[in-house]
């Protein structure tokens, strides 16, 4: 008995593993910059698809270069300072604070290329409020 309840287990958990699992690949938002809708959304285009570039370049990667570092900085920078209305004004702090985690966890040396991920996720989340 405890025999089948161990392979239940296993099997629930194989099962479980392989829902996330479509076969599909995610499919990216890259618009051009005349596709954002004007006022904030198009004067953040170009740093929210740079932001993006770097993150779809850097994924997997175990280091981001300082050349890099200075690109994750300086968006993080522009974004900060854009007047954003209601609606764009969370997923805009939410692509902040994920470029701000990565620039936290490069400088103390803790730096883990999943977070590129969430760069990636918060980015997408503007692109799909602004197109």
């Amino acid at each position: 008995m405890p025999g089948r309840t161990l392979i239940a287990v296993a099997l629930a958990a194989v099962a479980l593993a392989g829902a996330g699992c479509t076969g599909r690949k995610e499919q990216l938002l890259r618009p051009s910059l005349d596709q954002f809708h004007t006022g904030t959304c198009y004067d953040a285009a170009p740093t929210v698809l740079a932001v993006g570039d770097l993150a779809i370049r850097l994924r997997g990667a175990s280091q981001v270069s300082t050349v890099d570092q200075a690109t994750l900085g300086s968006g993080q920078k522009e974004l900060r300072k854009l007047r954003t209305s209601a609606e764009l004004e969370q997923p805009v702090k939410d692509l902040v604070t994920a470029i701000g985690f990565v620039r936290l966890r490069v400088d103390s040396h803790s730096y883990d290329a999943r977070l590129m991920n969430d760069v990636l996720s918060a980015e997408q989340q503007v692109v799909r409020r602004c197109v």
